[in-house]
């Protein structure tokens, strides 16, 4: 029983740096891809519990896909200027900031200003994610995470 195969102690272990810094990247992408998943199957669940009408359900999404598609490119900029590694941690802690408030929207406005918030954090993931791809693949780390 003491040996297993996975213990946590061997899974820690492998985990190197290197090992570390790629799933914190992929962790930020599947941030991203499965909230948006959950989002569009839980929405009519959603819309029924916070009493909300289908014109202003349908901006849940809209807002978080108009968001991220606009800043993208300029948060990558600020990347640039201030350091991508920098603006990929407050991109993790404005999404896990905004996921807590869309948890706690007492109403669909609400909800909305969480997703834009959400959105920003996406969007700082998204725009520095690509680069500190490519600086992790020369081998040499040129950034510390």
């Amino acid at each position: 029983m003491g040996s297993c195969l996975f213990s946590f102690k061997r899974w820690c272990s492998l985990l190197q740096k290197e090992n570390k810094i790629l799933f914190i990247l992929i962790l930020g992408m599947m941030m991203g891809a499965i909230d948006t998943t959950i989002v569009l199957l839980a929405l009519p669940s959603i819309v029924n519990s916070l009493h909300g009408s289908l014109s202003l359900s349908i901006w849940v999404i809209v807002i978080y896909l108009l968001i991220v598609s606009v800043a993208t490119t300029q948060l990558g900029r600020l990347g640039d200027l201030f350091g991508r590694s920098r603006l990929f941690n407050i991109g993790f802690v404005v999404f896990i900031v905004g996921s807590a408030l869309c948890g706690f929207a007492p109403n669909l406005l609400f909800l909305i200003g969480s997703r834009a918030v959400q959105a920003i954090g996406g969007s700082l993931l998204e725009a520095n994610r690509y680069s500190l791809g490519r600086c992790f693949h020369k081998k040499n780390g040129c950034f510390r995470l």
